[in-house]
């Protein structure tokens, strides 16, 4: 067996491992994962990257994402972003995420946070999907524009701007999220929404 199929079985075993594990604590698993980030440094961001395709637990998830921040592992982004909608199918089941949303609510605005600190314009489009879901839980919505702005892509000023200026938007936080991330691309075409916004 050459090296490469000699270490994809170890980290496969690996992965086996910590999924069997699901029945410690969190703080236990997330123990094992900060450990993991020392004894298999190179390998980490695949380890973690399997561990979010049947990841439920909040904290554990919340650690996962934040770790592949840290590496800036861009190659999880729309992982991440079928956790936060829901996508996932686990072990011939929904994802537990898309049956009770509210549940995890605080896990999902952590994912949109660090798609947006992720910075890859391919969560670009379905954040915009997230921020104009109006039957989505204001907190998704918010987060997803201020993700928006970090990621800086300008693609995302129209529909930023759009959504400051529609009267019809009842949440204040989200416009004031969306006038925040207009501010964070900094791009001449929110100016004038934004003076009118203010002056209102």
């Amino acid at each position: 067996m050459d090296f490469d199929n000699q270490r994809q079985k170890e980290l496969m075993q690996i992965i086996d491992n910590l999924i069997l594990q699901r029945t410690l604590p969190a703080k236990e698993r997330i123990k094992t994962l900060g450990l993991l980030e020392v004894t298999a440094a190179a390998n980490i961001g695949f380890i973690l990257q399997e561990l979010l395709k049947t990841e439920c637990d909040h904290d554990v998830l919340i650690n996962i994402a934040n770790s592949l921040v840290k590496y800036g592992n861009e190659e999880c982004v729309m992982q991440l972003v079928d956790i936060v909608l829901g996508n996932r199918e686990i072990d011939g089941e929904d994802d537990p995420i898309k049956e009770e949303p509210e549940k995890f609510l605080k896990v999902r605005c952590a994912l949109i946070k660090v798609l947006g600190w992720l910075k890859d314009e391919k969560a670009v489009i379905p954040l915009m999907y997230m921020l104009y879901e109006f039957g989505e839980h204001y907190k998704i919505r918010l987060n997803a524009a201020e993700a928006l702005g970090r990621i800086g892509d300008t693609y995302a000023v129209n529909p930023l701007i759009n959504l400051v200026v529609d009267e019809k938007e009842s949440s204040v936080y989200v416009k004031e999220s969306a006038a925040k991330a207009l501010g964070m691309l900094g791009d001449v075409r929110a100016v004038k929404p934004l003076v009118e916004m203010l002056g209102s």
